[in-house]
């Protein structure tokens, strides 16, 4: 299993467009995630699930 690819993994799952029709976001309201939310949408074509966890950090933490 020697298999020579041209490209690098950058995903512990990488599904094919038409494969999946919901996904899970880890949302923390920051730019990174928000362009990420738009991207999967647009390229996937799936329903994004946002979700946001109040761990008790400090406002100033966030």
């Amino acid at each position: 299993m020697n298999k020579k690819t041209s490209y690098i993994k950058v995903a512990s799952y990488e599904a094919q467009k038409g494969e999946i029709k919901k996904v899970l976001l880890l949302y923390s309201g920051g730019l990174d995630t928000s362009v990420m939310l738009k991207w999967i949408q647009d390229q996937y074509k799936v329903q994004v699930i946002a979700l946001t966890l109040n761990l008790g950090q400090q406002h100033d933490d966030l």
